[in-house]
């Protein structure tokens, strides 16, 4: 106890000087370190080893200093105090190597490490920071956690949020950071293929019905005019324009009715070559095919070319 006074009072004056030589305090941090470590040995005096290490950890706050860290250590070794050891640990930290240091750490981790939690962030981020409780953490530093629930605030590559961070004793949790994910690509689908346009006009079956039609009734009218003639013919060689006997009446009856008949086939044969070539020149589906009129000696003609259905 009464090494632990001298080194204290000892501790005092070097940190005074060094902080003056160094850092250029002001004068109200000087006073306040000043004060805040004598209440701090004034707490060793009287055993009260909790006040002690909080009042060493005030003069750090005022005035930086290692000599007020190893005060604030060695005071709370000697405490069952898992709050102050936690706040201590985390104040001594970046002297973890200094021997000075490594030997009470590490008796106040064996002690009181195990009621208490440890929290470390990792950045997969550009930039990534983190505040825990208002204590702002380093990336990879290992901080000394008391159990419950903390609130980090977190700001990854500019995009600021708070979550909640429940300490379980003994236990190490590492609080990765990464940007958020990329908002998936929504690739439009491509348009339906249309259907095919659906094809206008008639079957060329019924082109070539027509057709056959006009074939058919061509044929009978070729026939008939035929007739009509080998009738003429008869009426002629028996000179029955003059002569008027009961057998060229016959004849001429005969004449007129073949007459008659060739005149009808023959206009119908007509007709229907006409409608024949109208249907397949207008209406009729084709398919890639080619209808044209041709000039032919001595008349027209319809041609026709390709494939159909």
């Amino acid at each position: 106890m009464k090494a632990l006074l001298v080194a204290s009072s000892l501790f005092a004056v070097l940190a005074l000087h060094a902080g003056a030589a160094s850092a250029q305090p002001t004068g109200e941090a000087k006073e306040l370190a000043r004060s805040a470590y004598a209440r701090g040995v004034s707490a060793l005096e009287r055993a009260d080893y909790a006040t002690a290490a909080n009042e060493f950890l005030r003069a750090d706050e005022a005035l930086p200093s290692s000599v007020a860290k190893k005060s604030a250590l060695d005071a709370a070794v000697r405490t069952d105090d898992a709050n102050l050891a936690a706040r201590v640990l985390n104040r001594t930290a970046p002297l973890h190597d200094d021997v000075a240091f490594a030997g009470p750490r590490r008796d106040l981790e064996e002690r009181l490490g195990p009621k208490l939690a440890r929290l470390r962030f990792e950045c997969r981020a550009t930039t990534c920071t983190v505040t825990l409780d208002g204590t702002r953490i380093a990336e990879k530093e290992t901080l000394w956690l008391t159990v419950g629930r903390h609130v980090a605030s977190t700001n990854v590559d500019g995009l600021a949020s708070e979550r909640a961070i429940d300490a379980v004793a003994g236990k190490l949790d590492t609080l990765t950071l990464a940007p958020p994910p990329a908002a998936p690509v929504v690739v439009a689908p491509p348009p339906p293929t249309p259907p095919p346009a659906e094809s206008k006009g008639i079957s060329p079956v019924w082109f070539w019905a027509s057709a056959g039609v006009t074939v058919v009734v061509g044929g009978i009218a070729t026939w008939s005019t035929l007739n009509l003639l080998s009738k003429h013919s008869d009426f002629a060689d028996g000179n029955c324009a003059s002569v008027g006997s009961p057998g060229c009446k016959s004849i001429a009856h005969d004449g007129r009715s073949a007459d008659t008949r060739t005149v009808i086939l023959l206009g119908a044969t007509g007709v229907l070559a006409a409608a024949t070539a109208v249907t397949g020149l207008f209406f009729v589906r084709w398919h890639d095919q080619r209808v044209g009129l041709a000039p032919v000696p001595g008349g027209g003609a319809v041609s026709l070319g390709g494939s159909w259905r």
